[in-house]
């Protein structure tokens, strides 16, 4: 009985470790449902699926990536057509590591490099059909599914940026 008692003890002990140690994530997850999904919407955007994700060892490794929101959304266009857009939000460490994603954010992950090698670009196009802008520590990812051309690409990404200054 006693040993019983020790060992549910030892798991009560690790549970509590864990979920103090999560406990920023958690908030981090919670502030970022407020603002990211919020002004996806504002833009006139559905949201379709919303995730937040731990960083993968490319990222962590590279550039201190500490977490990752991603929106599928459509995004209904003045004629009436619709684009189905990823909207992704990476938090980094500090600004400086966010100016050292930016320019990088139509390279390829190493990952999907190895696992399709040549035809990894044809295999996930919206690397090709990407802009973002920073802010802070922040960087936004705008990429589209289909071409796109870069004048309607930039008009959403400007459309995104404006919302998220008025937040």
């Amino acid at each position: 009985m006693a040993k019983i008692l020790f060992h549910s003890s030892v798991w009560i002990l690790i549970l509590s470790l864990v979920l103090v140690s999560n406990s920023g994530l958690l908030a981090k997850i919670a502030k970022a449902k407020k603002s990211l999904q919020m002004v996806v919407e504002l833009a006139n955007c559905k949201v379709r699926s919303r995730t937040v994700s731990l960083p993968n060892p490319w990222e962590k490794k590279e550039f201190e990536l500490q977490v990752k929101e991603s929106i599928l959304a459509d995004c209904k266009n003045e004629d009436g057509s619709i684009y189905k857009f990823l909207i992704e939000e990476e938090s980094f460490l500090n600004e400086t590591k966010a100016y050292e994603r930016f320019p990088r954010i139509q390279e390829i992950p190493p990952d999907l490099k190895r696992k399709y090698g040549e035809r990894a670009a044809a295999k996930h196009p919206e690397f090709q059909f990407r802009t973002g802008f920073l802010r802070y520590n922040k960087v936004c990812i705008l990429s589209a599914f289909i071409p796109i051309s870069d004048e309607e690409l930039e008009k959403w990404k400007l459309k995104l940026e404006k919302e998220i200054q008025q937040q």
